[in-house]
C-alpha cells in the first residue's frame, strides 16, 4: 500500500501566508532561538530592554485574583458587567462624555485582539484602510480578509508629524475607515487637537470610521497632553477606541484590553468575539476591575521614568556618527535611522542582537526599512549599557569610517 505524501500547502488559506509575522513577536523568537543554539559571540548578554512600563500590582489586585481562581465563572461575552462600569465611568470622566457600560463597551485579550476584532467585523474584499506611516502591524489582520492597507508616509524630516492634506488625497470611493494611533508606533508622534479636528473633518467629509488606538495614553512627555478624537462630539459615532491594560496600567501579562464605540458597533464585534473565543477570562477581568478600584498613585512616574531613558540614549545618539532619530514625544520606543549602516534593515536588526546584544525590530516591519525601533524600558544602567554598545555598533557598521 502506498501513502501519498501530505501536500500541506494544499489546504491552508494564502491570504494568510502573506503577511510577515507581527514584528516584536518575530524578534522575541529570534532571541529565543539564539539563546539556545548558543549567541555568535560566547557570553554576550542580550538586553533586557521593556516596551512596557513595569510596577509591581497593588495587594488589593492579587486578593482579588486569588479569589476569582478559586470561582467557577463564566464571564459574560462582553466582559464582566463590573469591569465595563468601572471604564465607563474612569474614560467617561477623563474624556467628559457619558458611556453606557452595556452597549458601548467591549472587553477584549488586549489591543491586538480588539484591533482583529473591528477589522473582521467591517471589512470586505476590496475594502479600504488609511493608514499613516511608519505604522503598527495590521497587515496579518487585514489583508487575509481580501482587504487593502494604504500606506501614507509620513516624513522624518518633519518630525512624522501628520500630512492631513496627503491623507486626504489618498482616499478614495473604497476607502471605509482610518487608523490614528496616537502616540504613534513606532515614531513618538502625538497627534495634537488641530490633528484630530483635521482628521474629524474627513472622516466626516468622506463617512469614514476611525479606529484609535490609544495604548500609550499615558505615555507622552516634555509637558504634553494626550487628546482622544473620541471626546469630539462630532466624532463620537464615527471612532472606535482601542484601549489596552497592558500600558495604561502596567499589566502586559494579564491581556485584557477593551472597545469602546457606539451601540450599533458593539453588537456585531460582540458576535465576532463570540465566533472567536466565545467569552474572554474573568480572572483577569477581575484583576482589570481590581486595579481600577485603586488610586494610580502606584502608576506615578511612568511617563518621567520613559522621558529620562528617553533622554539619556537621545543625547548620546545626537553624538553618534552613522545614527540618528527623532525624539519621541510619547510612547516606549526609539524609531532608529539606521541608513548610514551596511545592509538592510532586516540586516542591522539581526546583527545588532547577534553582535552586539541590543534587541531591535526592523523597520520594514512598520513600512520604513531605513530604521529599526528600539525599545527604551528599563533601569538606567541598562540603558547606558544599550547606548555605550550603539556606538560601537555603529563604529563598526557605518558604511564609511
Amino acid at each position: 500500500m502506498t501513502t501519498t505524501k501530505l501536500d500541506v500547502l494544499r489546504f491552508l488559506n494564502q491570504r494568510a501566508l502573506r503577511p510577515p509575522r507581527v514584528g516584536s513577536r518575530a524578534t522575541d523568537s529570534y532571541i529565543d532561538q539564539l539563546k539556545r543554539d548558543g549567541n555568535t559571540r560566547a557570553g554576550l548578554k542580550v538586553l533586557q530592554l521593556r516596551p512596557f512600563p513595569y510596577r509591581e500590582l497593588p495587594p488589593s489586585v492579587y486578593h482579588a485574583v486569588e479569589r476569582a481562581a478559586r470561582e467557577v465563572v463564566l464571564a459574560p461575552s462582553r466582559g464582566l458587567p463590573a469591569l465595563r462600569e468601572a471604564i465607563a465611568a474612569n474614560l467617561g470622566g477623563e474624556l467628559s462624555i457619558s458611556l453606557d457600560a452595556e452597549s458601548e463597551i467591549l472587553i477584549t485579550a488586549g489591543g491586538m485582539h480588539a484591533l482583529s476584532l473591528i477589522f473582521n467585523t467591517l471589512l470586505e474584499q476590496d475594502d479600504e484602510v488609511l493608514v499613516p506611516s511608519p505604522c503598527y502591524f495590521l497587515e496579518g489582520i487585514i489583508e487575509p480578509l481580501g482587504a487593502q492597507i494604504v500606506y501614507v508616509p509620513m516624513d522624518e524630516s518633519q518630525n512624522y508629524r501628520w500630512d492631513i492634506d496627503r491623507l486626504e488625497s489618498a482616499i478614495t470611493e473604497r476607502t471605509k475607515c482610518l487608523f490614528l494611533n496616537t502616540p504613534v508606533n513606532p515614531t513618538g508622534y502625538v497627534l495634537t487637537e488641530s490633528d484630530l479636528a483635521e482628521v474629524a473633518r474627513i472622516a466626516d467629509k468622506y463617512n469614514l470610521l476611525v479606529i484609535a488606538d490609544e495604548s500609550y495614553n499615558t505615555m507622552v512627555y516634555d509637558g504634553l497632553r494626550h487628546h482622544s478624537i473620541a471626546a469630539l462630539p462630532a466624532m463620537r459615532e464615527r471612532t472606535l477606541l482601542v484601549r489596552s491594560f497592558t500600558k495604561s496600567f502596567a499589566m502586559p501579562g494579564w491581556r485584557v484590553g477593551y472597545v469602546v464605540a457606539n451601540a450599533e458597533l458593539i453588537g456585531p464585534l460582540t458576535n465576532t468575539l463570540e465566533w472567536n473565543v466565545l467569552y474572554g477570562t474573568h480572572v483577569a477581568q477581575v484583576a482589570a476591575v481590581a486595579a481600577l478600584a485603586e488610586p494610580r498613585d502606584w502608576l506615578d512616574g511612568i511617563a518621567g521614568e520613559f522621558q529620562r531613558n528617553r533622554d539619556l540614549l537621545c543625547a548620546g545618539i545626537e553624538t553618534t556618527p552613522a545614527l540618528s532619530c527623532v525624539r519621541p514625544s510619547g510612547g516606549p520606543f526609539l524609531f532608529l535611522n539606521v541608513s548610514h549602516l551596511r545592509g538592510d534593515s532586516q540586516e542591522i536588526s539581526k546583527a545588532l542582537v547577534e553582535q552586539y546584544g541590543i534587541p531591535t525590530t526592523s523597520g520594514g516591519y512598520f513600512h520604513s526599512p531605513e530604521h529599526v525601533r528600539m525599545a527604551i524600558g528599563g533601569e538606567p544602567e541598562v540603558l547606558r549599557d544599550a547606548l555605550h554598545r550603539l556606538k560601537s555598533a555603529a563604529s563598526h557598521l557605518a558604511k564609511f569610517v
